[in-house]
């Protein structure tokens, strides 16, 4: 057998979760596989190096069934096709697992007013975290938040003077895979 074996790897492939109950996905690696293109495709075997989000890797030989556990994000997938007669052959293929779900709110902050000292030009303005429903995957979404008119902007939880004035607060919380919730 002198003839290289073909490999045809599938494209990027998406699959999307709620990142609340679900932060993983398991997938049977056997239905990601390449298509091979082999005259004596008998004794070859199939492996495969997995880079997952976070820097791991995991490699293996491809078995009947072979189920992972992708996490969010990008993993990133070399199949490594090897016949009999010891002709290789390489492909890639990408697995994206997207949050879908934007943190939820549990309340917004309702107007207040604050009363300052005789004679003050300012106050110290309190901004504490919101709320949330969801956590996305148990990892504190950040809440920024901005205050106009005056472009004064910081990250939650959080004390800044003020001057004397009238106020729009907005929060944006974003979680770790980027989906964003407003709040004014």
């Amino acid at each position: 057998d002198q003839d290289e074996p073909k490999l045809n790897c599938p494209s990027e492939q998406e699959y999307r979760i709620d990142g609340i109950v679900d932060c993983d996905l398991e997938i049977d690696l056997s239905d990601l596989a390449p298509d091979v293109e082999d005259e004596c495709p008998n004794g070859a075997v199939l492996e495969y190096e997995l880079e997952l989000p976070d820097g791991n890797e995991i490699q293996d030989t491809l078995v009947s069934s072979s189920v992972i556990s992708f996490p969010i994000g990008e993993t990133s997938i070399d199949w490594i096709y090897t016949d009999r007669a010891g002709n290789s052959v390489t492909c890639q293929s990408l697995i994206l697992i997207k949050d879908t779900v934007p943190p939820s709110i549990a309340s917004c902050p309702s107007d207040y007013v604050r009363t300052t000292d005789l004679n003050a030009c300012s106050e110290l303005i309190n901004f504490p975290l919101l709320p949330l429903d969801n956590l996305g995957c148990g990892v504190l979404p950040e809440q920024k938040y901005t205050v106009q008119p005056g472009n004064y902007f910081g990250i939650a939880p959080n004390v800044q003077m003020l001057p004397v004035g009238q106020y729009t607060v907005t929060y944006e919380i974003s979680d770790f895979s980027g989906n964003t919730s407003l709040c004014t």
